[in-house]
Parts: structure tokens; C-alpha cells; sequence
């Protein structure tokens, strides 16, 4: 079974979330993507973040119409704070059989050799990172582990977290930016909780 694993504050999950996840599948071959909401940021404080319930209700609620897409708790706030490779081997544990890609965007790409260990994970695991078309990435010409990663390229909807809660502070509609399922119940929390 090759997994692809979509991790992130999920804060709240949108419709460029479920776009990725529906490009991942035809671009790498995947046959499920597994939706893994963080419990604590290794640098985001808890309080900036919706209750760790909460979003995962918002992501199972989201995908439940996707048979290939999957929530899984193995980043869950009991875990402690959220870093790749451990997230990688409490998965492997759990699914044995399973070929991991991780899913993320090209900003990561600048940081990733800063990473907790950061040998261990370009050794060990499969990153796979959308880009887009057009993108300039010629400054990644000098690093060495370019030959450890995969790309896929998407034209996505430009939606951010961030915006769907400035958009909610502000009185505006998120229409279209988020599944309909949970419009409502995404602009009654934030609208609730001032801090965006």
C-alpha cells in the first residue's frame, strides 16, 4: 500500500488541503493519503491553535466523502511536540506494510536539512513536494539532496488557514474556500475566538 501522509495544523482545513491530497493520488501513484493534524507545534504556541477536537473533527467531516483519505491521530497532543521522524516510526508501527511519501509544499525545501534530524529523515524517508508551475526554484540548484526528493507540480487554489480566519474576523464569506459540510461550524468558532 503506498500512503501519502499530509500532515499540519489543519487550523482550519480547506479546500487546497483536499486539492493536494486529490493531486497527490494521480501525480506519485498513491493509494491512500492519510490527513494528520499536529496536537503541539514544535514552534507554534498551543494557544494559537484551535483545540486538537476540534480540527480533527473539522478533517474527519472534510474528507468523509473520499474513500482514499484517511485521518490519523499518530501526531495527537499525547505525543508530545510534533517532529517528523517520530510521527514517521509511530506510523511504520502502526502500518507495517505501507510505503510513506510525506506531502509539502516547496517552502519547506530552504529548511529542511534544519530539521530534527534531518540525516536520518533524507535517508529514511520519501518527501514529495508540490510545486508551481512557472515556480522559480533555481536557488535549489546547490543542495545535495535534491536526488532524495520527489516533485509534482499543481496550480492549487490559493487559500491559506490564516486568510479563511482574517476572512472570518473581517465578516466575510469563506464560501468556496472550505468543504460545505463545515463552513458554518468553522465561522461560529472563529468567529467566537477573536485571535486569528
Amino acid at each position: 500500500m503506498k500512503t501519502a501522509i499530509l500532515g499540519g495544523s489543519f487550523n482550519p482545513i480547506h479546500n487546497g488541503h483536499l486539492y493536494i491530497a486529490k493531486k497527490a493520488l494521480e501525480a506519485l501513484n498513491i493509494d491512500k493519503v492519510l490527513f494528520v493534524p499536529v496536537g503541539i507545534h514544535h514552534f507554534k504556541e498551543s494557544t494559537e491553535l484551535t483545540p486538537y477536537e476540534i480540527r480533527v473533527q473539522w478533517v474527519m467531516d472534510a474528507i468523509a466523502d473520499y474513500p482514499e483519505f484517511q485521518f490519523s491521530g499518530a501526531d495527537a497532543p499525547e505525543f508530545g511536540k510534533s517532529y517528523t521522524k517520530n510521527l514517521y516510526l509511530r506510523l511504520k508501527k502502526q502500518y507495517p506494510n505501507d510505503e510513506f511519501t510525506f506531502l509539502a509544499g516547496a517552502d519547506i525545501i530552504s529548511s529542511l536539512s534544519y530539521w530534527y534530524d534531518s540525516e536520518w529523515l533524507l535517508q529514511n524517508v520519501e518527501f514529495a513536494i508540490f510545486t508551481r508551475p512557472g515556480a522559480d526554484n533555481s536557488s535549489w540548484n546547490k543542495l545535495p539532496f535534491l536526488d532524495k526528493i520527489r516533485f509534482f507540480e499543481i496550480e492549487g487554489i490559493d487559500v491559506s488557514s490564516t486568510e479563511i480566519r482574517q476572512l472570518i474576523q473581517e465578516k466575510r464569506s469563506i464560501k468556496g474556500l472550505v468543504p460545505e459540510q463545515i463552513e458554518a461550524s468553522i465561522t461560529r468558532y472563529f468567529l467566537l475566538h477573536t485571535s486569528i
